[in-house]
């Protein structure tokens, strides 16, 4: 076989694209909506924290008027209590 029957490729011939994509503007757009994104979840969880501790304080004032009704509660049963052992000591 003689060497004139392949076709060679070490001409010098490559790929020569005409113009070359520019996708930095395409990455900015998608980095600016990722960052919008975070910081749009940044901002839900400081609204998330800021009713937790509004929901907390709540929750505490709500056990502290329970505390003070069973306190009361229990005053008038013990005062009740008392009376009805007081009649029954008088009776008896």
């Amino acid at each position: 076989m003689e060497q004139d029957q392949f076709q060679s490729y070490t001409q010098g011939e490559g790929f020569k694209p005409n113009a070359v994509a520019n996708v930095i503007p395409a990455l900015d757009r998608i980095n600016s909506r990722l960052n919008a994104a975070d910081q749009e979840a940044l901002a839900q969880v400081r609204r998330n924290n800021a009713t937790k501790v509004k929901n907390a304080a709540s929750a505490g004032q709500d056990l502290i008027a329970l505390s003070k009704m069973s306190k009361t509660l229990t005053d008038a049963l013990v005062e009740r209590q008392k009376g009805i052992n007081e009649d029954e000591k008088l009776e008896g």
